[in-house]
């Protein structure tokens, strides 16, 4: 089981993997191209969309819309 403390230190180090200048680019980039940084369909939110389907299709092995290869 995990604690506290050693949630809080994984979620710290996790947010350390984030480098600001890559931020600063992004926000850069979606203000260029008319994207919100708020609001529904914003930033934040196809941001956090294509983290998530990165990490499954990395954990299952296949991206979206593909068929789950036979073992």
């Amino acid at each position: 089981m995990t604690s506290d403390t050693e949630a809080g230190k994984a979620a710290e180090s996790g947010a350390s993997a984030v480098d600001d200048g890559v931020v600063a680019d992004l926000m850069a980039r979606a203000q260029a191209g008319g994207v919100k940084h708020t609001r529904a369909g914003g930033l934040p939110q196809q941001a956090t969309k294509r983290v998530l389907v990165s990490a499954l299709s990395d954990h299952l092995g296949h991206g979206p819309g593909e068929r789950a290869r036979a073992r």
